[in-house]
């Protein structure tokens, strides 16, 4: 098989794993598919050429050194390379940084990042020593390798981790004296929600006169609560609480309209006038 044919046949294959990464469900899919394509084009240059250089080494020190020279500015270009891809990958995948410390993906990939943090300080010590004529020392070229060892790790959980924390129905029940109040939202997503409201007030006050669910998201300045229409409906759970009567209310519809903090406010005005105020905080992403 020819230089060509393996040029092509790699480049096909690091497609390929392109093509059935994260970056195919991100878009824009061209962009995002480019810069794994380059990403990983990067870590086979990298990887690669440090496997060979090792090889070499073992064998014939002198060649080692002479490959050594050529090899490093190859990596240094590589691993420029491998930071821009990385780092514009990750603020296409994530809405904010933040989520870096609330997923296991987040959590791989800063140890990832740090990892090649260490390779950069082993790097420039070889480098060091290639600057005065000197071989890589067996160390050095050991720790560069067990390095990248770590990394290939890090990069096979990463694989199979969600850039995204995930989101879940919210749920929420308070017990009181004077009310007990129980909420849920599902599935917990931007965008359409089903939305049931329980109040339990005690016998001696009877149903309420009034309910409000009332929706605000958190850190987004002037933004005043989200009234969210409520209808009576005939609940079926066994959910009953002695000496308390019951009522219950669903909606459904587009109210938590983006991704963020949230705060629900449930505003319950009972037969006395007497108005109960419960709220809870929830995110979704």
């Amino acid at each position: 098989m020819g230089v060509s044919a393996r040029l092509a046949w790699t480049l096909l294959a690091l497609g390929t794993e392109a093509w059935n990464g994260h970056a195919a469900a991100f878009s824009p899919e061209a962009y995002t598919l480019a810069l794994d394509f380059v990403h990983l084009v990067a870590a086979a240059v990298w990887s690669g050429g440090l496997v060979l250089l090792a090889a070499v080494w073992h064998r014939e020190r002198p060649e080692a050194g002479r490959f050594a020279i050529l090899f490093s500015k190859w990596a240094l270009l590589s691993f420029l390379l491998l930071a821009l891809t990385g780092a514009l990958s990750t603020l296409q995948y994530l809405p904010t940084l933040s989520y870096l410390f609330e997923t296991s993906w987040g959590t791989w990939l800063l140890i990832k990042v740090g990892l090649s943090l260490l390779v950069v300080v082993t790097a420039f010590l070889i480098r060091m020593r290639l600057r005065k004529g000197e071989l890589p020392r067996s160390g050095l070229l050991k720790a560069d390798l067990g390095l990248l060892g770590a990394i290939v790790l890090s990069v096979g959980v990463l694989t199979y981790q969600n850039p995204l924390p995930a989101n879940e129905p919210i749920s929420y029940h308070e017990m009181g004296t004077d009310m007990h109040v129980t909420l849920r939202i599902t599935p917990g997503v931007p965008g359409d929600n089903a939305f049931t409201l329980k109040i339990w007030l005690p016998d001696s006050v009877g149903a309420p006169k009034k309910v409000a669910l009332r929706l605000r998201p958190l850190g987004s300045g002037d933004v005043g609560f989200i009234d969210v229409p409520l209808e009576a409906y005939e609940d079926s759970e066994l959910d009953d609480f002695p000496d308390f009567t019951k009522a219950t209310f669903q909606s459904k519809g587009p109210y938590l309209a983006f991704r963020g903090r949230w705060e629900a406010q449930i505003r319950v005005t009972d037969s006395t006038d007497t108005e109960i105020v419960k709220s809870t905080t929830f995110r979704i992403y």
